[in-house]
């Protein structure tokens, strides 16, 4: 027997909401690495037949569907109208009803709101309702003491009680017949469809239920707060990734870079997961069993993962001077935009020359990388490369290691990167990882004659990694001064993408170990422990 019979409202704008500013569809935005359109479908039966209206952004739809929810049975109905005069809800249903037909039952649901306690889908028609606090963004119910819809209010109260999205409709003819009736002008909600189930005598009934409104960006926000999710810190999504039970899919706002990672795929084969699809602007490969190595990363394991890159991912390339060049635009064009970036936002100009960070004298980033680049340059190793070899990026499992959010270029090329980078990239995560960027449990203290003190927690195990890198790198001889610099540019690029607080402390950060590595040299036995500390104690975590 065939499940119930959904139809889901996905045509519109969205334009209440502006993730990734407004480049992805609302339904696609993330909860907990799941989009809200995934959680949306799976609040109902996995049996469930849906009817989906699209619209706006209508191929990233159809795209996410076929990636994420390949075995679920989904009718896309396509809108024409969907933000012009007569457009709404209700005319994006009423082009769904020759998909839906007119006699069987069926389940009305909005994209972008989440039921966490389904009502039966059977029975006489009911619309879903939660209490807000403000109901003029909503269409709202008047029942009465047994629950039965009496009256409709459209964003206006008194009432409280709002109709969430989702509802079971009983009687599709008469509601289509309601909606056919309110298409001339304006825009048409689904109001007239149950107000005409009303005005036939038939049973409404309000259907308490709880429910997530992920429509808005306050809401969201708020919604992103209830499912526990990292705060951002302001970051703009570039890309979007999906965590599915047997896959990952990802969204890139930057198709080009999709195709680039894909394009790349065939030569990471073997320390990336196998890939599943790849439609333009996105990217599907299958789920890495294991877990993530943050917060994990001790000498063994740093050890372990090194040989294991070294013989599975890192395999000479051609040198020669477009790779130069490429190095070039990486490490100075690049982080001379970022620093422009930082700075513009701001609207202030670097710290003067001498500006002393944690009692040490810096040089502003651009002197300082006038006097590395050439070093940097010639350092460079040219190898086939991952470019984001982080904690977060490392899943450790039976079968070994894996990699996944591989980098699309290296300052243009894709075919080519600096070795050196992946290992400044372990080593950043073993510096200030994820976890202490999220606890916010660093800190910068501006003093009144410009001078910084800044300061974040380490752990013994972070300690004992770094160290065991350093060891690996300068057994193997590689130019550890590189390393150092790379390492420390890495801060200043990622400042421009955080929020102000955050954004600030990588960029001290950065500059201060500019500074510590000119002025000392780069010894790794001293590199174990440079970390920067408030107060001239040693901050350690629990």
């Amino acid at each position: 027997m065939s499940g119930p019979l959904v139809c889901i409202i996905a045509a519109g704008r969205g334009t209440r909401m502006g993730f990734a500013d407004g480049e992805l569809h609302k339904a696609l935005a993330p909860l907990s690495n799941r989009a809200v359109l995934t959680h949306v479908l799976e609040s109902f039966p996995s049996d469930a037949r849906f009817v989906m209206a699209v619209g706006h952004r209508a191929d990233q739809l159809r795209a996410y569907v076929a990636l994420a929810h390949p075995d679920r049975e989904i009718t896309f109905v396509t809108v024409d109208n969907y933000d012009g005069p007569g457009s709404g809800p209700g005319l994006s249903v009423f082009a769904c009803a020759e998909a839906l037909g007119s006699d069987e039952p069926f389940a009305l649901a909005a994209a972008d709101g989440i039921v966490h306690t389904m009502p039966p889908l059977a029975g006489e028609t009911w619309m879903g309702a939660t209490l807000v606090e403000d109901p003029t963004s909503y269409l709202t119910l008047e029942t009465d003491a047994d629950g039965d819809v009496r009256g409709l209010q459209e964003r206006t109260g008194p009432s409280r009680l709002a109709y969430n999205g989702v509802a079971w409709i009983a009687d599709p003819a008469t509601f289509f017949a309601g909606l056919r009736r309110g298409v001339v002008s304006g825009e048409l909600q689904v109001t007239q469809g149950f107000q005409a189930l009303l005005d036939a005598g038939a049973r409404v009934r309000s259907a308490p239920c709880d429910w997530t409104d992920a429509g808005t960006t306050e809401t969201y926000a708020a919604a992103r707060r209830a499912f526990a999710e990292y705060d951002t810190a302001g970051r703009a999504a570039i890309d979007v990734t999906y965590l599915l039970p047997d896959r990952v899919v990802k969204w890139f706002r930057d198709p080009q870079g999709a195709d680039r990672r894909t394009a790349r795929a065939a030569e990471l084969t073997g320390a990336i997961p196998p890939i599943v699809a790849s439609p333009s602007g996105w990217l599907a490969y299958e789920k890495a069993r294991g877990s993530v190595l943050c917060d994990r990363l001790d000498g063994p394991e740093v050890v372990g993962v090194l040989d294991w890159v070294s013989t599975a991912l890192w395999r000479d390339r051609a040198d020669g001077q477009a790779f130069r060049d490429a190095a070039r635009r990486f490490y100075g064009d690049k982080t001379l935009a970022r620093l422009s970036a930082y700075l513009d936002d701001r609207d202030t100009a670097e710290p003067s020359s001498g500006t002393e960070i944690n009692g040490v004298p810096t040089a502003t980033v651009a002197e300082a990388l006038e006097r590395e680049l050439d070093g940097m340059v010639a350092a460079a190793i040219p190898t086939v490369f991952h470019g984001d070899l982080h904690e977060g990026n490392i899943i450790a499992g039976d079968g070994g290691y894996r990699l996944i959010d591989w980098r699309d270029e290296f300052g243009g090329l894709a075919d080519r990167g600096d070795q050196l980078y992946d290992l400044a990239k372990l080593l950043h995560s073993l510096e200030l990882p994820e976890s202490v960027m999220h606890a916010r449990t660093f800190e910068r203290v501006d003093h009144a004659d410009g001078a910084l003190a800044i300061g974040h927690p380490d752990t013994a195990l972070r300690a004992d990694g770094r160290a065991a890198l350093w060891v690996w790198c300068a057994e193997r001889d590689f130019d550890l001064r590189a390393i150092g610099t790379v390492d420390a540019l890495i801060w200043i690029n990622m400042a421009p993408l955080y929020d102000r607080v955050l954004g600030d402390y990588l960029y001290a950060f950065g500059r201060w170990l500019l500074a510590m590595r000119h002025r000392d040299g780069v010894d790794p036995a001293a590199e174990a422990a440079l970390i920067p500390q408030l107060g001239g104690t040693r901050a350690t975590e629990a």
